[in-house]
């Protein structure tokens, strides 16, 4: 159950996790034009490695908000942030074990993926 205070900051961090995809495919597909196919699609693989721990963080750690609930804000956000540190563990493993990626492409979409977070502020026009 989503507290009505925190669907603003879970809408927020959703549309953070929108650009997140979209660097992503962005990125992918100018790796596909230098690179080809194998390429852009291990920089699919670096970007899903990215987006899907931080989806999870979104709607895990958004849950609770306002001075009534500040043991559940803190606990949501550290079960949160322990999920997307788990599931980017997993989610690399399985990447490099089970599927026949190229190492640099995977990488280089994962940082520019995860570093969209340095960008947020102007993503969302705060001052």
């Amino acid at each position: 159950m989503v507290n009505q205070l925190a669907r603003p900051h879970r809408r927020a961090a959703l549309k953070l996790v929108r650009l997140q995809a979209l660097l992503a495919v962005l990125t992918s597909l100018i790796i596909y034009f230098g690179w080809g196919l194998a390429a852009a699609l291990s920089g699919l693989t670096g970007g899903a490695v990215a987006v899907i721990p931080s989806f999870i963080f979104a709607m895990y750690a958004f849950r609770f908000v306002g001075a009534t609930s500040v043991k559940m804000v803190a606990a949501s956000f550290y079960r949160g942030q322990s999920l997307k540190l788990l599931t980017t563990v997993v989610l690399f493993i399985i990447a490099f074990k089970f599927l026949n990626v190229i190492i640099e492409p995977l990488m280089v979409t994962f940082i520019i993926t995860s570093l969209t977070h340095w960008f947020a502020p102007i993503y969302f026009n705060q001052r």
